[in-house]
């Protein structure tokens, strides 16, 4: 396995399974999250995460709110990567 990949599933191992009930309750029992890319760049000194918000049992405006998984993406990449900018891209689905 490469490194991104590697990468890619500790990401959704640390949502979907240490951060999972912060998870759940912000978006729904059952959600999940999937790491569809990370792009880093050592020019630009920046990281951006493409993550998919797979949708619980709840559907609704409230659930809508990418400031959570953008809070939970900041907090562990800025332990691994402190001098980096992190970025994230969200899409939903259900």
């Amino acid at each position: 396995m490469d490194k991104k990949k590697n990468f890619k599933l500790f990401l959704e191992k640390y949502f979907n399974n240490h951060k999972k009930k912060e998870i759940e309750l912000s978006y729904g029992l059952g959600s999940k999250i999937s790491v569809l890319d990370i792009t880093h760049s050592h020019t630009n000194k920046s990281i951006i995460v493409d993550l998919k918000i797979v949708l619980g049992n709840v559907i609704n405006e409230e659930v809508l709110d990418r400031r959570i998984i953008d809070y939970m993406t900041q907090d562990i990449l800025n332990v691994l990567y402190p001098e980096y900018p992190i970025k994230t891209i969200v899409s939903w689905d259900v």
